[in-house]
């Protein structure tokens, strides 16, 4: 059996927004790919494996093993490997709209506590547009823009939009910007997650920002575990 893991609460204002959560979470997830910048024939393949998986859950909003059980159920039935990575993917995107409301997404107005034994060291800036303004102008190191470089061809490769692939980098600037001179670990990486929630107004952003945030920490933790 092909084995699942992943599932997570983590996860330019206009360009980089996803659908907010709703009674329909199928609804709400095709909304999200129909921003995201994929084509078309991506995304009607990607909605077929989320109804597949939809399909398989008996719970109205699945824990996270559950889940796991019921994407270890499809992931069987995928005829290759290429189609077998992209359920999971499909899996991991999913699984806040099935959750409804996210836990790591607070309600608007009411900004995640930051640990207050982490200190989170930003570039000066006056609200999220200006910090993102002003990583995008930064520079980074040679490492940082090989993590950056192999995340965007991974997503190219999956036939991603190059915009969304941008926004998404955006996203990923940022985290590591706030990442600087903390340990990897999961505990470093959702207090900065936490700091930059906080810039982000609107609910269908915050739920945007916490999956790319999700999947870049994934990412970076294998990369760090290569080298």
């Amino acid at each position: 059996m092909r084995r699942y893991h992943g599932i997570a609460d983590h996860q330019n204002q206009s360009a980089m927004e996803n659908a907010a959560p709703t009674d329909d979470p199928l609804k709400a997830f095709q909304s999200s790919l129909e921003q995201s910048g994929l084509r078309r024939g991506e995304i009607l393949k990607r909605m077929h494996m989320a109804r597949c998986i939809v399909g398989c859950i008996n719970a109205d909003r699945p824990t996270a093993l559950p889940y796991r059980e019921v994407v270890d159920t499809v992931l069987d039935t995928m005829p290759d490997g290429a189609a077998t990575e992209l359920c999971r993917q499909v899996a991991r995107d999913l699984f806040p709209f099935l959750q409804n409301t996210p836990r790591a997404a607070p309600a608007a107005g009411k900004p995640v506590r930051e640990q207050s034994d982490i200190r989170i060291n930003l570039p000066e800036h006056r609200d999220l547009d200006d910090l993102i303004r002003v990583v995008r102008e930064m520079p980074f190191s040679a490492q940082e823009y090989r993590v950056l470089n192999n995340y965007g061809e991974t997503l190219l490769a999956q036939r991603m939009d190059r915009q969304a692939v941008e926004n998404r980098a955006t996203i990923c600037r940022l985290l590591l910007t706030g990442m600087r001179d903390l340990p990897l670990d999961g505990r470093h990486y959702r207090a900065v997650v936490d700091r930059l929630l906080t810039l982000f107004k609107r609910d269908e952003t915050r739920i945007y920002f916490l999956n790319v945030a999700r999947e870049f920490f994934e990412f970076l933790a294998s990369q760090a575990q290569a080298a």
